[in-house]
């Protein structure tokens, strides 16, 4: 076999393998398994990054049986990864079925990502099925555009699942089973205002409409269904224990009214089912055997257990998993919906924000979020400690090492006259893949970051040449060439871009979002400066390292020519 077709078989093994294993492949996360099998494709990476494209391409078309045929073909001798295994375990039944079922009322983040993931995981292993189940059954936050993207971004992470289902298209199945409570005395329809149920609730008190018949029960509840009843004046409780030391018994609302037409169902229904009641009903019929949820829902599994005990139904086990909390961030909605309404923030994919659309428009690749996502833990009741993006962002750079092309970037530039100076680099667009390169040249001026030298120092440009700094001053810097022997090379090395021969560049810069609970001001920084002529050639979304700086992905060209950068890690 000859190395082209070699390389060949190595590329398509790790396609298939990565389709396999995360439902569509990834080309970020096939070359790094490609590189680290076969070494010698860096020699050529133009012509390697042209086969892993291609092939990933050819790979995704594929459909999931014809994938596991195709790997079939290949042995893998990997190292297990018994430490990113998500055990769960058995449930009565002997199969595996998991679901997630996140409310349509924001953008996934990455919270989302580790339930998601967690449970996806799970099934995967155990050859089982994973469902995702939209729960909208809140009409005033409900929308379609968070449905979208939720679904987007789910796949973006290499998740599939095998069913789909909208919490609101079994109504008729909530209102069925709520019936059934009416019936049997577990229920009751409560016409107190919400300020006397809070009050009554916290003083372990019930009131005089837990006392009502059961034919007046089901008449109000009727009542209710119908549209009879207006906005907050009457709510299905379930009969639980007011005494109860866990808040949560001291019976909660199974159905409340809201008079707001619905994305989905318009305004056929007025009365809507809470999480509480939805959850364990839909958990049961559509045969949920293991049920993953963060752990501050974790008072919640008694009313959990006890709705499906009272309507005699199948049985799923709730499992917990610790919240995914992040260090000076936020990834509640009703503290971001405000960031967004306060224009501290440019809206849901701010790449400040741990959003899911967030992180991928700051560069973030979806096998890095995996990572750090899983690497918190499965199944597990102890609280998980505050994170700090550092894991996610070095696992990242990684990912984007291999793939990447170097370019120069100058930050907040100032003219270098280089005294009798003309000369021209071709510079290698990666230091160890072959990604080819590009000449620079130079007629005396270049331009440079003021802060990188002082008089009288001695420093190599990258690539070019080494100069002595002569004289600084506010506005431009004087040096002259100086010959040295390869052995006796500065050691500091700065960047530099062609005078007259540079783009406007700008780059937005994030930072941490939050002090505590307080937005901080300053949680954008923005650098301006000047990039090479070669970065005309980037396109939207491509990722760059600029020298010295980071890894950016280019996000737009303003009317003016500026290229503007996201930096990413």
């Amino acid at each position: 076999m000859g190395l082209d077709q070699a390389l060949k078989e190595v590329i398509r093994k790790w396609a298939l393998k990565n389709a396999h294993d995360y439902g569509k492949a990834d080309m970020g996360s096939v070359v790094g398994k490609v590189i680290a099998e076969a070494p010698e494709a860096k020699k050529d990476m133009k012509s390697t990054m042209s086969l892993i494209k291609n092939t990933v391409s050819e790979v995704n078309a594929l459909s999931a049986k014809d994938v596991e045929n195709g790997l079939k073909e290949f042995e893998f001798q990997e190292k297990p990864k018994e430490e990113r295994r998500i055990r769960l375990p058995p449930h009565p039944e002997g199969r595996v079925v998991t679901r997630f079922a996140p409310e349509p009322s924001g953008y996934l983040h990455i919270g989302h990502a580790k339930a998601a993931l967690i449970s996806w995981e799970a099934a995967k292993d155990a050859n089982g099925r994973f469902i995702l189940r939209i729960d909208d059954t809140n009409p005033l936050l409900a929308k379609q555009e968070f449905v979208d993207s939720a679904r987007e971004m789910l796949k973006w992470l290499g998740i599939n699942w095998q069913s789909e289902s909208f919490t609101s298209d079994s109504m008729q199945t909530f209102y069925d089973y709520a019936f059934d409570l009416v019936r049997a005395e577990k229920a009751y329809v409560c016409e107190c205002t919400a300020e006397r149920i809070k009050s009554n609730r916290e003083a372990k008190k019930a009131c005089a409409c837990r006392s009502k018949v059961l034919a007046q029960n089901t008449r109000d509840f009727e009542k209710m269904i119908e549209g009879g009843f207006k906005e907050g004046k009457a709510v299905l409780r379930y009969v639980g224990d007011m005494r109860a030391q866990n808040a949560v018994m001291r019976d909660p609302t199974l159905i409340r009214i809201v008079k707001e037409n619905h994305f989905r169902q318009g305004d056929q229904y007025s009365a809507w089912p809470s999480y509480d009641f939805v959850t364990p009903i839909l958990d049961s019929v559509q045969g949920i055997t293991h049920a993953v949820r963060s752990k501050e829902y974790e008072l919640r599994d008694e009313l959990y257990y006890a709705i499906i005990d009272d309507l005699e139904l199948r049985k799923p086990m709730m499992l917990s998993i610790s919240r995914l909390n992040v260090k000076n961030n936020s990834t509640q909605k009703r503290v971001i919906r405000k960031l967004v309404q306060d224009k501290v923030i440019d809206g849901w994919d701010d790449p400040r924000l741990l959003t899911l659309i967030g992180l991928r428009r700051r560069g973030i690749q979806p096998a890095a979020l995996r990572e750090f996502a899983l690497s918190f833990g499965g199944i597990s009741t102890s609280e998980s400690k505050e994170a700090t993006l550092d894991p996610l962002l070095h696992a990242n750079r990684k990912i984007l090492d291999p793939v990447s092309r170097r370019m120069h970037f100058v930050k907040d530039p100032v003219m270098m006259v280089i005294k009798d100076y003309t000369g021209k680099a071709a510079i290698p667009f990666h230091p160890e893949i072959d990604f080819g390169s590009r000449k620079l040249e130079v007629n005396e001026k270049v331009l440079i970051s003021k802060g990188d030298v002082e008089e009288g120092e001695t420093v190599r440009l990258r690539d070019l040449c080494n100069v002595e700094i002569e004289k600084v001053t506010i506005n431009s810097i004087t040096a002259r060439h100086v010959r040295a022997k390869p052995n006796e090379m500065p050691a500091k090395k700065i960047q530099w871009v062609p005078a007259g021969s540079s783009l406007k560049a700008r780059v937005m810069r994030p930072l941490d979002l939050m002090d505590g609970d307080v937005p901080r001001k300053d949680s954008m920084k923005t650098d301006t400066g000047l990039c090479e002529m070669s970065c005309k050639d980037l396109k939207d979304g491509d990722i760059v390292q600029f020298v010295r700086y980071g890894f950016v992905k280019k996000e737009r060209t303003g009317p003016d020519g500026e290229l503007v950068f996201v930096f990413s890690c």
